[in-house]
């Protein structure tokens, strides 16, 4: 698994000539996991 986090250009580029893996956007996945948190309190 291929972790990035950010969105700066050098970060952002994600091809490469051999195959990684998975791509996981790490930004993504803390806004999701705070916003379900979030949604758990009401």
């Amino acid at each position: 698994m291929l972790i990035r986090a950010g969105e700066h250009e050098a970060i952002a580029e994600t091809r490469s000539p051999l195959p990684m893996g998975t791509v996981r956007d790490v930004t993504g996945m803390a806004a999701a996991y705070v916003v379900a948190r979030l949604r758990e309190n009401r």
